[in-house]
């Protein structure tokens, strides 16, 4: 194949995947390049925005069509397609979203892939896709709502901005074949801007990073006019580890605001972890999982069921029902086989009042995020906190010899961690952000092109999502949300 006639290039095809309200006035834009725009109804006017992603939601609010602000500019030099298919009519090209299209050669090559969730259609049942479009290009005002609590509004950048969509990452995998025949068609459509918060997940095999298929096709989108924008990765902080090799797009590394949702936990003796707005009046019992293990319970003796709180059936329910219980960050968490969505089916299941996931001193420290749970719940990633806690709790439980629990004199509350800090460092390069310096092969030889380019807010961002979201259970049937540990972006 490599000698055929027109053949310039050919590379082993590699997995592709992805890298997932207040950052408006975070950047200055209502007062600057807004006003300039003459404000958010005008930010964007006349700008298509490409987006090769997981597809997109169409129903989400970020993306309706106000026919009361109707776009004043045709897009003349843009032509696009609206491609149906499961969850995706064509009335979902409302003309916010202009254009939407799916790849799937490669994927449906590589692996069969599941019907309930990849959808051949440009409809987004990861969430990813969504997020970033609608932090790019989400309508100005939208109201951040999960779980019934009100967030206030969320804006894109470009609110007045339009979408095509180019799917080209499905839950199940994504290649690097399907990304780079999205990338030839946002080309040949004649998107504005090219967005990539997606990319290949390793170096190539036997070229040089500039030189690699997917370098190419975004330097043909800069050389036909698109200002190509391409996220640096997420597989900070190791140097070396930045995924945007070419200096015809731009890497953009992701950083924090100012803006923190702090948790609080609030023990008997008035000790607070964390801030906290309230006092902790409605207290109740503390549990450490591993005193509520079930005596002779027929299941594995490991952490998960042990101390993790990852399996209703190892834990007695007259001892959990209606308390505050602790669940500690050990093994299952280590290698990745745990889950907060699991301590928080447990807690649903028996009736906790609570849950309080804490550091271990075994494996120290951990990264926690702000995500909206569906019970109480709070995460102490720092073992200093963890050891505060425990020795409250050891000196408030009563023990027989053996060790085993006689009486639980403890108490705790969950502090309201939904109200917003603005006191923060900012901004600050996110710890998952990828760094460079910049290399131009396997072998991570340095190159003379330093990256990433330029560092935007890409840290717990409310962005739209979708409600399947098939990667992420916890966050299933949300519709604004906010971005997470295991999808980070840059925006």
């Amino acid at each position: 194949m490599k000698r055929a006639p027109g053949v310039k290039l050919v590379e082993r095809d590699r997995g592709a995947k992805t890298m997932t309200s207040y950052t408006p006035e975070f950047l200055g834009l209502p007062e600057g390049v807004w006003a300039e725009e003459g404000g958010d109804r005008n930010a964007g006017e006349g700008i298509v925005i490409g987006f090769v992603d997981t597809g997109i939601n169409p129903s989400h609010p970020s993306f309706a069509y106000d026919p009361t602000n109707p776009f004043a500019s045709n897009l003349s030099r843009f032509s696009g397609a609206c491609e149906e298919g499961p969850r995706f009519s064509a009335s979902s090209c409302n003309g916010k979203i202009v254009s939407a299209r799916f790849f799937s050669a490669g994927a449906q090559a590589a692996a069969a892939l599941n019907a309930s969730v990849d959808f051949l259609s440009p409809f987004d049942a990861v969430g990813h896709g969504s997020h970033v479009a609608s932090t790019a290009a989400g309508n100005s005002g939208v109201p951040v709502v999960v779980d019934g609590c009100y967030y206030g509004v969320a804006s894109g950048m470009a609110p007045r901005a339009r979408i095509a969509v180019y799917k080209a990452i499905y839950p199940s995998l994504g290649t690097l074949a399907d990304v780079v025949a999205a990338i030839d068609q946002a080309t040949a459509d004649g998107v504005d801007i090219l967005t990539l918060s997606v990319g290949p997940d390793e170096p190539p095999e036997d070229t040089l990073t500039f030189l690699n298929v997917f370098d190419i096709f975004m330097l043909f989108a800069r050389k036909a006019g698109a200002f190509v924008v391409q996220a640096a990765g997420n597989q900070g902080p190791t140097p070396y580890t930045v995924v945007s090799y070419s200096p015809w797009a731009i890497g953009v590394a992701a950083s924090t605001t100012d803006r923190t949702y702090f948790g609080s936990l609030i023990l008997g003796n008035g000790r607070k972890i964390g801030p906290t707005f309230g006092n902790g009046l409605l207290q109740y019992k503390l549990v450490l999982a591993k005193d509520a293990v079930k005596v002779g319970g027929a299941f594995p003796k490991t952490p998960p069921y042990t101390e993790e709180c990852q399996h209703p059936e190892a834990l007695d329910p007259v001892v959990v029902k209606g308390s505050v219980v602790i669940c500690t960050f050990s093994d299952g968490f280590y290698n990745g086989t745990s889950s907060v969505t699991a301590i928080v089916d447990t807690a649903r299941t028996l009736g906790f009042m609570g849950f309080a996931l804490v550091a271990n001193p075994a494996y120290g420290d951990f990264i926690a995020e702000p995500i909206p749970f569906s019970v109480p719940g709070i995460m102490i990633p720092r073992t200093s906190d963890a050891q505060v806690i425990s020795e409250y709790y050891e000196e408030q439980t009563v023990r027989d010899k053996r060790g085993i629990v006689k009486a639980y004199g403890g108490i705790a509350a969950i502090g309201d961690g939904r109200g917003a800090s603005y006191k923060g460092r900012a901004p600050v390069v996110s710890r998952f952000s990828s760094r460079g310096p910049d290399f131009i092969d396997r072998d991570r030889n340095p190159a003379d092109v330093l990256k990433p380019d330029i560092l935007a807010p890409g840290h717990q961002i409310w962005a739209a999502w979708t409600p399947i979201s098939a990667l992420d259970p916890i966050l299933f049937g949300k519709i604004t949300i906010q971005d997470h540990l295991i999808c980070q972006i840059t925006s």
